[in-house]
């Protein structure tokens, strides 16, 4: 797994993304190209930070999805 300060681009999704609640923002959940999964989502008061959190294969989707949804901390305004 890694966190990456910068949202992947919509084109790299492999299917349509499922809507998850990261950080208490909505985010977009998905496959990714080579089994990768991801979770995208936007931080900040104009959400001009993006972030992305990229889980490696073998993955278990339930898992990385619970993981992902799992992350706390507090967004700075």
């Amino acid at each position: 797994m890694v966190i990456v300060r910068g949202a992947l681009p919509p084109e790299q999704w492999v299917s349509t993304p499922e809507h998850i609640t990261i950080r208490g923002v909505d985010a977009a959940f998905g496959p990714l190209p080579n089994d990768y999964w991801g979770a995208a989502w936007f931080e900040g008061p104009d959400t001009c930070d993006e972030y992305s959190v990229i889980f490696y294969p073998p993955v278990d989707v339930d898992e990385a999805r619970a993981v992902a949804e799992g992350m706390t901390g507090t967004n700075q305004s």
